[in-house]
């Protein structure tokens, strides 16, 4: 029972990742790291494992109101799953010193991107997106897998805006896809680090349960939210984290 405050904890979490289309390993991980001391190469690999279930729960719950575009998802997942094979080369590769640098980076990337996106007040409107416009950026799923793998955080926090304002998806829609490409690369990512021994189970049976119930809180109240709202807390939170690991 040491870490049972992390079920409500969870709970919270998963919630706000689903209602906003963004990764919860965002949070999970520095938590993991800062409060706990877990190794940052664990603190990463159980927060991915932690937002797997949770992320993939809130796919299907998005999957079953139908605000998922197969057709782009089907489009664009080969690019993240590149991404993620390469990412878990570097995840192994890149001593902690630097890791924990790129970790900083990558989190301060997708906190300076949400930001634009309020400060601009960008925001798509249509129902499928912008296929040729997306096309262009292919990069971005591919180094949003990469970036995943390797520090935690990167698949949803790229590709949610990358559907937003470079595809034209509408918000709402642009969350679904971003949180189902993140939940198949994450599986993939957590299949990694199960095999390697990098997951902590005394922590992961209070997490897992609790991304659960957030997960579907989070799909319910997406379209009860202020997207711009949860843009800019998102980019408050994680501005601040990328800055401790860069400079602490």
């Amino acid at each position: 029972m040491e870490h049972l405050y992390l079920f409500p904890v969870a709970i919270l979490v998963a919630t706000f990742a689903n209602s906003s289309g963004f990764s919860g390993g965002v949070l999970f991980q520095p938590f993991f790291y800062f409060f706990f001391n877990i190794p940052l190469k664990s603190s990463i690999a159980n927060g991915i494992a932690t937002e797997t279930l949770g992320m993939s729960s809130g796919a299907l719950g998005y999957l079953r109101k139908g605000m998922v575009s197969k057709d782009l998802y089907i489009k664009l997942i080969l690019w993240v799953l590149a991404g993620v094979l390469v990412g878990l080369f570097l995840f192994r590769a890149i001593p902690i010193f630097y890791l924990k640098k790129l970790v900083g980076v990558s989190v301060l990337l997708a906190a300076l991107v949400q930001a634009y996106m309020v400060l601009t007040k960008k925001r798509g409107v249509l129902p499928e997106g912008r296929w040729p416009e997306l096309k262009r950026f292919l990069f971005i799923p591919f180094f949003g897998g990469a970036f995943s793998a390797t520090t935690g955080t990167g698949n949803a926090e790229l590709n949610q805006p990358y559907l937003e304002m470079k595809g034209n998806l509408q918000t709402q829609r642009s969350n679904a896809l971003a949180i189902a490409l993140e939940a198949s690369g994450n599986v993939t990512i957590t299949l990694f680090n199960l095999i390697s021994d990098n997951l902590d189970w005394s922590i992961l049976m209070y997490t897992l349960p609790g991304v659960l119930i957030g997960s579907q809180l989070g799909v319910w109240l997406s379209s009860r939210l202020n997207s711009m709202i949860m843009k800019s807390l998102f980019a408050l939170f994680v501005a601040g984290i990328g800055l401790h690991y860069i400079f602490v």
